[in-house]
């Protein structure tokens, strides 16, 4: 079930609210070189564009944003002539419907064959920065690895929003991860998006492959194409330890071509020269759109193998630190929320899930708890885990660890059923 997802063919929130800035940067007045007074303007105090080199440059910036890339082919022509489209996907196929011969393979010419292309450095950036919200929600993704020692992909959740410190910039706001069905090893992790449809990916050299699949299906819609999409917003960070055995975040997004500036003979190919570096951080004050978790936290979906299961003991558990005063906060997480539409003991309805994800929208206190008050399928699901939790203690309080051959004894007798010792001996 998915609650108001969004239109693939929408245009994101953050792109209309930058294509109608201006992008232009303000300067000030420069003492030394402005020889007139504060309401006039010289080459040295006007504003420049978005995508001036020499600024960039002047503050560290590797590769300008999408839209300063757009405002640059955008520009010199005047109003009346400007380019309204200028981007254009790459199409590498060939048409099999030209008239002027027979079908390829049999027949082809130079108006059906690709074009000629020439593979530059990309310049820009459809996202200028990753910004995880908290440590925790990081630090709940890495108990998977800690744990298991086993590598985990997990989708980054979150929003995408204007990012002042590039001009006309563009930061993925991450609030929560959610890690799909998968099995994992060592060095490899496969995908089980679809049981009919299985994908395996691997991450070591071949994470640049893994990166761009996902990037792909996930294309940026623009007003600046013809064919209505071009690259994609889709960001992957990748967590590695380091020598000093700590954690490090990499941030990257495939270019939607590769160009290298010298030529020089490499085998094989690095994998960084396909790669942009995207920024990855955390701020000094932690912040939430979800709530902070408590001591008994919610168990994250997926984790099967590492014996972490939602609903039962753990539902139970966590409804427990929570008062139905609080149940907004006892909401107002992802993982719970995902439970909620998923599980299998009880199904809730379409207008039910909707008017719980209102209530966390919006932060309504009163809906939240008239929703726990009144929704009889959340008190049966509290009811049937509270009984599955009852029902497992009862059944690890009977069985019994005999202390000679360490036998799991599952019958109260008072000799170990697998040695015949006695149990008090």
């Amino acid at each position: 079930m998915v609650i108001e997802a969004s239109d693939k063919e929408k245009l994101d929130e953050v792109d209309m609210i930058l294509a109608a800035e201006d992008g232009q940067i303000k300067r000030s007045r420069d003492p030394k070189m402005c020889h007139h007074n504060a309401r006039q303007k010289c080459a040295h105090c006007l504003p420049i564009d978005p995508y001036d080199e020499d600024y960039l440059k002047s503050k560290d910036i590797k590769h300008m944003s999408f839209h300063a890339h757009v405002r640059k082919l955008t520009s010199g022509h005047g109003k009346g002539s400007q380019v309204k489209r200028p981007l254009e996907n790459i199409r590498c196929a060939i048409n099999l419907n030209c008239p002027a011969h027979k079908p390829y393979p049999k027949g082809v010419c130079t108006k059906c064959k690709p074009p000629m292309m020439t593979l530059n450095r990309q310049k820009y950036r459809h996202v200028d920065n990753i910004f995880f919200e908290n440590q925790d929600l990081v630090n709940d993704f890495l108990n998977f690895w800690r744990t298991t020692g086993n590598q985990r992909i997990g989708y980054l959740i979150g929003k995408y929003q204007p990012f002042a410190d590039v001009p006309l910039g563009i930061k993925a706001t991450v609030a929560a991860i959610y890690e799909p069905p998968q099995t994992s090893s060592l060095d490899g992790v496969e995908l089980l998006e679809d049981p009919n449809e299985k994908d395996a990916f691997f991450l070591s050299a071949e994470e640049c492959i893994t990166a761009g699949y996902l990037q792909s299906k996930n294309p940026n819609i623009t007003e600046y194409c013809s064919d209505r999409y071009f690259g994609s917003k889709f960001v992957t960070v990748v967590a590695s330890g380091d020598e000093q055995e700590q954690v490090n975040f990499h941030g990257y997004q495939e270019k939607n071509q590769y160009g290298a500036e010298v030529l020089k003979d490499g085998r094989p190919l690095p994998v960084e020269f396909l790669l942009v570096d995207v920024p990855t951080g955390m701020p000094k004050e932690p912040q939430y759109t979800f709530s902070p978790p408590r001591t008994a936290r919610f168990a994250i979906e997926n984790r099967d193998t590492m014996g972490e299961i939602q609903g039962g003991t753990n539902l139970s558990a966590y409804c427990a630190e929570y008062t139905l005063n609080e149940f907004l906060e006892q909401a107002t997480n992802f993982h719970f929320l995902l439970y909620l539409m998923t599980n299998h003991l009880v199904q809730f309805s379409e207008v039910e899930m909707q008017k719980l994800c209102f209530a966390v929208s919006t932060q309504d206190r009163e809906i939240a708890i008239e929703w726990a008050r009144e929704t009889l399928n959340w008190q049966q699901l509290v009811a049937l885990c509270h009984e599955q939790g009852h029902s497992h203690a009862s059944a690890a309080a009977s069985t019994w660890s005999c202390k000679h051959c360490t036998f799991e004894n599952t019958e109260q007798r008072p000799d170990c059923s697998m040695c015949g010792l006695p149990a008090n001996a």
